[in-house]
């Protein structure tokens, strides 16, 4: 246990951050009538397919880009 912050931890926890989500969208995009029927306000149930499918294209590059960030640092 190190009491100080370093960039590692905090850059696995973003990329944690930003890989749940699409994940989780990714998947209601499949079950999206059942979100819609349990009034589950998922955003595949709330928006567009395609609307959806840009945000988590979003999420998933940024994602990549906090990935890499160890690769680049040197960690």
């Amino acid at each position: 246990v190190d009491p100080q912050l370093r960039l590692e931890p905090a850059m696995l926890a973003i990329a944690m951050f930003f890989w749940t989500p699409p994940h989780f969208w990714s998947l209601a995009l499949y079950n999206k009538q059942d979100y819609v029927t349990a009034g589950v306000p998922m955003l595949p149930a709330i928006a567009s397919d395609r609307v959806t499918s840009r945000v988590i294209l979003a999420h998933t590059v940024l994602l990549v880009a906090f990935s890499l960030v160890p690769a680049f640092t040197g960690s």
